[in-house]
């Protein structure tokens, strides 16, 4: 603020004095008054002292200011002053000026004054009269003494005579009233401050525009003829900076809109100002229509925020939550329903040149409104809005945020709303944002919308399933908490989870996405349509939920075997995490089941050679999955051994001789079959069941078959023949010794061959069959390994000896001869698996020591 500028020097001065203390003593004599009205010469020269340049001292400008006070008091006296600029000058002195507008002699009297150690009060004024020449050098002005008395001075002139229309159209809002009505010290303050509320604006701007107008006027007044006088009548003012400053109902609207807490300011009248603002917005999106400019989006927003404070500030004074309350009667709510201008707002969401600054306070306009159940059916009407918005500002993730809200808060209502964002196929868009966006909180709002259509009304069971079918049937538990805790459900989508009973990952995650975009290719084609100026389509688009499963594609899901609701993969890799969480009996009899309908199906493709073109990975998937069935049943077959009581149970080793048999181009499925197989013959209960003649013959047959001798296959065998010497011939009868040989003198593993050793060595040791496998070993191999065998010594030792040269009863063993043997046991082996049909052995001898006849001749 500046302070009008006196001038410091000497020259005038003792004549200001002396005509100051002729008004003082005017002023202070009950004829005074009348004197000064019958003297018209004296009026001017009591105003001239008022004028910049005249007075010199702070103190005398204060005493001055309090003889105007007191000759404004009476009616005739003040419209003398005002008629002679005194109102002008007054004013010139009590409007600030800008700072950058000071000029140097005054910048340097003010310095002078704040330099001041003798500074009186701000809030004192001096008294009146006269100081001596040496005091009034010496008194610094009382910046705020000076205005304080210069302000009731003007107040006590304004009051009495025909200049208050001028003061309101300077003193523009409430601060007429302040300088009018309130106390002195408070207007003084109000004046020289700049302020902005809803009820006042006060700036640098406005002082300007007040110091030139006043300027304008003083230098019309002085330039006059005498004698000089100014009519306030013919005088108006305007603030230029205030023509795009909206101003209703009393209120500023840009100020109030821009309350950071609408609440602390209370209007007198809500619904009249609602009502007189919407006026304002209707007229000025009429005029976009025609000509758009950013000025007039810009006052649109302004607009719809005030409109929305006032419905905060009801809110609050309520002490309701749009969210927690929602259903309430709000009658203000009510009130601005039945205003077509609200409907004339609305109708920017549909228009694509709406930006976004605009869009944000209607969206939260309509979340207010979503709050009352006076407004659903409106705001329902405006679903497919909503919808189009929510596609459309993927780039604005916070105007999605309040799409979500207002969904929220609709399908907590109405039905109708959530019919309508089934129908429109804006469920399908919320799970492409809940599915893919990468902003957290969109992220949260589609959750939060979830949970409430999945719990909340008459349609939340059908909701519910078709969310899920969506997903996965795991994410119920979380979708029903959805809208109080949407974070769980968002993490659980996020996260992979694999185990028998939830299977969910990166894979199954991109089944999703891709059904999406399948399912909303038509629905932005329609939605898109709503933002486009073109004519709306006469039958809208309405998204078929009811054929949605059949349209479903879940290739992630469709390669994993599910029995009984597990998993059987996910059982396979952990099984001793989960198997006391599984009703194992059910699992057990689904996989029984689970292979009985593969064995029923068509086996064509299975038995013909692995195919080349694209059906090769779905050849693959299947014996994945049936080599996984398999699996598992071994798993639980050595988990647990009371599982084969079930009454399923007794079909399995037919149904293990049939892969069998008949997987020859599914290894793995074969190799699967026959640990389970190996596992079900040691089973009392099933064992009496499996012929024998078939199982020792399988087991060579596939043994050799499968390439990689089975370590299992040697156990088998190796508990087998210990346990019975009928085990030992029938084993011998199936040409067992010569596959045991041909694996001994192979150049397999030591391991496999070790065991292979300890099997035969077994049978060697039979007390009743035991001399006829002796025989055979001693003519394939020589009398000194048999007596190997046969002390019982470690296999170790056995495989030593027939790796080694040596000589026994006039046969030479050596590599040659080894290599003659092996070459002949390998034949034999090959001609046997040749001829084996698998359940056609009768049990009879398969090989007789007859064909070694010859043999030995072609030893070296």
């Amino acid at each position: 603020m500046s302070q009008s500028t006196y001038n410091r020097g000497n020259a005038g001065h003792s004549s200001t004095t002396t005509l100051f203390k002729v008004t003082k003593f005017l002023v202070t004599h009950a004829e005074g008054p009348l004197q000064i009205l019958q003297h018209p010469s004296l009026m001017p020269c009591i105003v001239s002292l008022v004028r910049p340049n005249v007075v010199s001292s702070g103190a005398l400008a204060s005493a001055l200011f309090e003889c105007l006070r007191v000759l404004g008091l009476s009616r005739a006296l003040s419209m003398r002053l005002a008629e002679y600029g005194a109102v002008l000058y007054l004013l010139q002195i009590l409007v600030p000026k800008q700072e950058t507008q000071a000029d140097p002699k005054e910048a340097e009297f003010l310095e002078a004054i704040e330099s001041s150690q003798d500074v009186a009060s701000p809030r004192q004024s001096p008294k009146l009269g006269v100081q001596d020449d040496d005091t009034e050098t010496e008194q610094k002005l009382d910046t705020n003494s000076v205005l304080l008395a210069a302000l009731k001075a003007l107040v006590n002139i304004a009051t009495t005579s025909p200049v208050s229309a001028l003061l309101q159209q300077i003193f523009v809002g409430s601060l007429y009233d302040t300088v009018m009505k309130g106390p002195a010290d408070d207007a003084q303050a109000l004046v020289c401050k700049e302020h902005e509320s809803p009820r006042l604006i006060w700036n640098g701007a406005m002082w300007q525009e007040v110091q030139v107008f006043l300027e304008k006027e003083i230098t019309a007044l002085e330039a006059s003829s005498s004698p000089k006088r100014w009519t306030s009548r013919n005088c108006s003012f305007t603030y230029a900076c205030l023509a795009n400053e909206p101003f209703v109902c009393g209120i500023y609207v840009r100020p109030y809109a821009q309350l950071p807490e609408p609440a602390t300011f209370v209007l007198d009248n809500p619904q009249g100002f609602i009502s007189a603002v919407l006026e304002q917005v209707a007229e000025r999106i009429s005029s976009i229509h025609f000509i758009a400019s950013t000025e007039q989006y810009d006052e649109i927003a302004i607009f719809v925020k005030a409109i929305n404070n006032v419905l905060i500030t009801e809110r609050v004074k309520s002490g309701s939550d749009v969210a927690r309350d929602s259903g309430l009667t709000s009658p203000l709510l009510v009130y601005l329903s039945s205003l077509s201008e609200v409907e004339t707002i609305f109708s920017l969401l549909r228009s694509k040149e709406t930006p976004g600054r605009v869009l944000d306070p209607i969206l939260k306009l309509m979340r207010s409104m979503a709050g009352s159940s006076a407004c659903i059916a409106q705001l329902v009407s405006h679903i497919n809005t909503l919808h189009a918005l929510l596609n459309s500002c993927s780039n604005s993730p916070g105007l999605q945020e309040l799409v979500f809200n207002i969904l929220c808060l609709l399908a907590r209502q109405s039905v109708d709303a959530v019919k309508a964002i089934r129908d429109t196929g804006l469920l399908v868009s919320a799970l492409a944002i809940f599915c893919g966006s990468p902003n957290r909180n969109t992220r949260i709002g589609s959750a939060r919308l979830f949970g409430i259509l999945a719990t909340v009304g008459d349609m939340s069971d059908s909701m519910r399933r078709l969310l899920l079918s969506f997903l996965a049937p795991h994410f119920e538990g979380v979708l029903r908490q959805a809208y109080a805790d949407p974070n769980a459900l968002i993490d659980s989508y996020d996260a992979d989870t694999e185990t028998p009973f939830i299977f969910w990952n990166n894979e199954t995650r991109k089944d999703v996405v891709n059904m999406l975009i399948r399912e909303l290719n038509p629905i932005v084609v329609s939605v898109s349509s709503i933002l486009s100026k073109a004519p709306p389509v006469s039958q809208p688009f309405v998204w078929n939920h009811q054929t949605f499963a059949s349209r479903y594609q879940r290739p992630a899901l469709q390669r994993e075997t599910q029995v009984a609701g597990y998993y059987v993969r996910f059982f396979n890799q952990d099984p001793s995490a989960f198997v006391k969480l599984m009703d194992l009996e059910k699992f057990w009899q689904g996989l029984i089941e689970a292979i009985e309908a593969l064995e029923n199906s068509n086996h064509s493709r299975i038995l013909s050679p692995r195919p080349t073109d694209t059906t090769c990975d779905a050849a693959d998937e299947l014996e994945d999955s049936e080599r996984d069935l398999w699996e598992a049943i071994e798993i639980i077959l050595s988990l647990r051994s009371t599982i084969t009581a079930h009454p399923s149970s007794p079909a399995l080793p037919k149904l293990a001789f049939a892969a069998l048999e008949n997987r020859p181009n599914w290894p793995g499925v074969q190799c699967k079959a026959f640990e389970v197989l190996l596992l079900l013959a040691r089973k009392k209960d099933l064992a009496p069941s499996i012929s024998q003649n078939t199982l020792i013959a399988t087991v060579f047959t596939y043994n050799y078959r499968l390439l990689d001798t089975r370590p299992s296959a040697m156990a088998f065998l190796q508990d087998y023949v210990e346990q019975d010497s009928k085990h030992v011939l029938l084993v011998r009868e199936a040409g067992g010794v010569l596959f045991l040989l041909d694996i001994i003198l192979s150049s397999k593993p030591k391991k496999i061959r070790h065991d292979a050793t300890a099997v035969l060595m077994a049978m060697v040791l039979d007390g009743k069959v035991g001399s006829m496998v002796r025989e055979v070993v001693a003519r394939l191999l020589t009398q000194k390994v048999v007596q190997e065998m046969a002390s019982a010594r470690s296999p170790d030792v056995v495989l030593a000896c027939i790796d080694s040269t040596h000589t026994s009863q006039g046969r030479e063993w050596n590599a040659s001869s080894q290599e003659i043997i092996s070459t002949f046991v390998h034949n034999e082996v090959s001609m046997l698996v040749s001829q084996q049909h698998l359940g056609q052995w009768d049990g009879k001898e398969r090989w007789s020591a007859s064909r070694l006849s010859g043999l030995h001749a072609k030893l070296p």
